[in-house]
């Protein structure tokens, strides 16, 4: 798996510099959201766009997001509409686990 960006280790030194990895099996683990207040912070401070993501349209936000999670969260935050914003969190922020019975 190729990735778009270099991916550092943190905080580890190889050599006296940041360590870069090359693994084809690895994961991005990527939390950028981890509270709902985040979710409606960001839209303001994430993209110079935000007049043309108010309006709908998500191809002029797409240069300023790598992740694709990130360009449709900014997109539903910039609704300023708190039920929209809470239905994508839900949706595709949280992980909900299915308990059977």
């Amino acid at each position: 798996m190729s990735l778009p960006y270099s991916v550092e280790s943190m905080g580890r030194l190889c050599e006296n510099h940041p360590c870069h990895r090359d693994e084809p099996d690895a994961a991005l683990l990527h939390y950028p959201y981890s509270r709902f207040d985040e979710l409606k912070q960001k839209a303001s401070r994430s993209c110079p766009f935000f007049d043309e993501a108010v309006k709908g349209n998500e191809e002029a936000v797409k240069p300023c997001f790598i992740i694709e999670l990130d360009r449709k969260a900014y997109m539903a935050s910039a609704t300023n509409d708190t039920e929209l914003m809470r239905q994508f969190y839900s949706e595709k922020i949280v992980i909900h686990n299915e308990v059977s019975a």
